[in-house]
This record gives structure tokens, C-alpha cells and sequence, in this order.
């Protein structure tokens, strides 16, 4: 700039780069001119790497912008760009702490444009690191890269004395894959006591599935097969089934499992009935079908013989169920004895009811004398009548009893009555 900068015997240092006159002159004047450039050769070359990401379709990744020989550097300013229909920065985090006061940064989100900005208070150095870390959105499947822009020198470095910096700039790929589908299984209808096995197809994701089921009570399981043995009405609900692939892309659905039972049958309390001939054996009304070993196809059935019989129901879900009950003639509840002996020698020495097998539900008897007074009376099966009353032996002749019982049977049972005389003998 036509500045005399030194003079000296022909030694110059600490030139900046740039053009010089040198002017060199004897003792008598006589002096030359030429010109010198001073050239700024570098030999330091800063590695800029952008890093690369892996995420699925809809999910977030981050991509780290790594600096190598980062040494004495003042200053950047550097550009990013990417495909903005495939992937979006969000956003940035992790700014190394020498970095952080000085260091600015604009998204350009429409564009797919990163700008990045830095000024120290004074030259840094830092050993291989992390200068900050980019957060992208994936909206599209494919392999977007994130370069530097850097044909017009929007991406440069410089030192103290606003020197340019070499720059080796190198990019990255962001791996977007489509995350892994689930073909929804639908609603589950099963019946209690079957054996249930839900085998979902997933299709798409990367690399090997992982599988979680969380049952409606929040157990957890890690098959890829839900597979209960057994089912009970307990067990029904929803169940949600989650898949990860390897990059921990996940899709999630739910499988409503509903479990019915078989019809009930109406005779299922009982193992035996007794009952009289032409009795009408009914099985119920709620199932849609029925099937007894009889062959009938109704829900109710004439009796005309002892022995077992047995009904299949199958409910309007395909359910089924099944219950079988004997048969025998029902004849006399009791037997009653004509005459007793109450006189100590321990033979028929107690009227009662001898009741045929375990056949009585409820039962009451009442003895009478001659003049109608109750002289006996009990509800219980095995007390007898020892022939007295108030504690005086009764006078030996006829007295008259009185039996109201109920048997057990299917639905409500009508009271019955039996009545009679009995023989005190002495």
C-alpha cells in the first residue's frame, strides 16, 4: 500500500501474504527495483465430516458434525444442505463447550439449508471431537445426504490473521427405512376352553423383529407366537402387540380377544332326578342347537326309562357344552312302617320315615291321637316318634300321621302329603 514496512540489511520477516517493492540502494545511490509476492501457504487442513443418521419414516435421528486438525482456528461460517421433501432439521444440540459462546445458527427447514456460524474471543484447538449435533425428522424412504455447501465458499474456516483455512469437507447420509407394519390380526372369537394362537405378520422394518404382548392384566410377553392353553372368560380383552426392528423403529396394534362360553344347561346341579314316567327333562331355552344320545334335536325331552342322558348345547357363537343326569322312577319317597314296639328291647322301638336314597329335600311329620291332639311333631329325617308324649307313654293303639315334604327336582317343587296310621303295640 506504498507503506515502508522495514529496512534492514535485506532480511524481512513476518510479512503477511501479499505483493512487496523491494528497493535495494548502494552507497552512491545507485538502487534497483523489483517486486515480490509473498505467497500464504498452509499446511494445516481441517476434516469436516457429517455424520451419519439412521431412523424410519415419521421418527427422529441425529447426525453429528465431527471436526478433525481443528487447531488455532478464529473462525467459520459453513452451509448444509439437504432434501427437504425427505428428511427435516429440527433442530441441534451438544455444541462443544468451546464452542458454544460465539457460535450461532439458522434452519431453513423449507429450503433444507443449515447455516452455522462461529467467533471467538481467540484462536481455538481442539483435538478430534463433536463440534455440534443436527436433529433431523424423517418424512420420506430413501438415502438423503447432508452436504456442504460449498461451491461459492460458503463453507470456510479461517485463523487469527483471517487466513483461509484448507477444508476437507465430507458428507453424510441420513438411512431412512420404512418402519415395520403390522397386519392388524382382527377381533379373536374363541370359546373357553380352546387353546388361542395369534401369530401376527409384520411386514417391512430393518433388520431382525422383536415382539412385546401386554396381556389385559399387564403381564408382558416377548414370543412372536400369543399362545394360551385353555382360555377362561378371564382372559378376554384387549392385548397389544408392539414390534422394534433392529434401528428401534416400532408399530403398534391391538387384538380384542372375546371369549364365550358354552349355554347353560338346566339340569347341570343335579347328577340324579326321580321322577315319574312322562316326565318332561328340559335343558334349557338359550343355546341354538341340541343334541341328546337319545337322538332328539330339542331342548326338551320326554322321559319313558331309566338310565343316563346326556345333551351336547352349542350356543349362537359355536360354543358348546355338556351335561348328563340319570334317571330313576321316582315310587314312594318313603317307607313307613304300620306298627312299632316301643318297649326297650331295642327292636322297632322308634316310629320314623325310612327315606329312599338321598332323594327328600324338605320334609315335616306330625302324629295325632285318637282325639286329634299333635302329641309329635319334627322336621328332622332321622328323629322318630318313641311313643310317648310330655314324657308319659302313650296308651297302645292306632294314631294317625302326617307327612308334608318337598323332593329334589329341576325348578320349584310342589309340597306333597302323605297320610296315615301307625300301630302302638305293647
Amino acid at each position: 500500500n506504498g507503506t515502508t514496512i522495514q529496512v534492514n540489511d535485506g532480511m524481512f520477516t513476518g510479512l503477511p501474504a501479499g505483493l512487496y517493492t523491494c528497493l535495494v540502494q548502494d552507497d552512491y545511490g545507485c538502487d534497483t527495483t523489483f517486486i515480490v509476492e509473498v505467497e500464504h501457504r498452509v499446511s494445516q487442513i481441517i476434516e469436516a465430516i457429517a455424520g451419519n443418521g439412521y431412523t424410519c419414516i415419521g421418527n427422529a435421528t441425529t447426525c453429528p458434525l465431527l471436526i478433525n486438525n481443528f487447531m488455532e482456528v478464529d473462525s467459520f461460517h459453513v452451509t448444509l444442505v439437504y432434501d427437504p421433501a425427505m428428511v427435516e432439521c429440527t433442530g441441534y444440540f451438544q455444541i462443544h463447550p468451546e464452542l458454544e459462546a460465539g457460535f450461532q445458527a439458522s434452519l431453513f427447514p423449507d429450503l433444507g439449508e443449515i447455516n452455522l456460524s462461529w467467533k471467538g474471543e481467540q484462536p481455538v484447538s481442539l483435538s478430534d471431537t463433536t463440534m455440534v449435533t443436527l436433529v433431523f425428522t424423517a418424512w420420506g424412504e430413501g438415502h438423503p445426504e447432508l452436504n456442504w455447501l460449498n461451491d461459492q465458499g460458503q463453507s470456510r474456516f479461517f485463523d487469527v490473521s483471517g487466513h483461509e483455512i484448507n477444508a476437507h469437507l465430507q458428507p453424510g447420509i441420513i438411512k431412512v427405512s420404512s418402519r415395520p407394519k403390522i397386519l392388524p390380526p382382527g377381533t379373536q372369537l374363541i370359546c373357553a376352553g380352546e387353546s388361542l394362537m395369534i401369530l401376527p405378520f409384520v411386514y417391512d422394518g430393518t433388520g431382525e423383529i422383536r415382539y412385546e404382548w401386554i396381556t389385559p392384566n399387564g403381564d408382558t410377553d416377548s414370543t412372536e407366537m400369543l399362545w394360551i392353553n385353555n382360555i377362561t372368560p378371564q382372559q378376554a380383552g384387549e392385548y397389544l402387540i408392539t414390534v422394534t426392528d433392529t434401528i428401534d423403529c416400532q408399530d403398534t396394534d391391538t387384538v380384542l380377544v372375546i371369549v364365550s362360553t358354552g349355554p347353560p344347561i338346566a339340569f347341570s346341579g343335579y347328577d340324579t332326578l326321580f321322577v315319574e314316567p312322562g316326565y318332561i327333562l328340559d335343558a334349557g331355552n338359550t343355546a341354538q342347537s341340541y343334541w341328546w344320545n337319545t337322538g332328539d334335536t330339542t331342548a326338551q325331552i320326554t322321559i319313558d326309562s331309566i338310565g343316563q342322558y346326556l345333551v351336547l348345547a352349542t350356543s349362537f357363537e359355536n360354543c358348546q357344552s355338556a351335561d348328563s343326569v340319570y334317571i330313576l322312577w321316582a315310587g314312594k319317597s318313603f317307607f313307613i312302617p304300620n306298627a312299632f314296639t316301643p318297649n326297650g328291647d331295642g327292636l322297632n322301638d322308634v316310629f320314623g320315615v325310612i327315606p329312599r336314597l338321598d332323594y327328600v329335600n324338605r320334609f315335616h311329620i306330625s302324629i295325632y291321637n285318637r282325639w286329634g291332639q299333635m302329641i309329635f311333631n319334627t322336621s328332622d329325617l332321622n328323629q322318630g316318634w318313641d311313643g310317648t308324649f310330655k314324657g308319659e307313654a302313650c296308651q297302645a293303639g292306632v294314631y294317625v300321621y302326617r307327612i308334608v315334604y318337598q323332593n329334589f327336582g329341576m325348578g320349584t317343587q310342589e309340597s306333597k302329603v302323605m297320610e296315615g296310621t301307625v300301630m302302638l303295640v305293647r
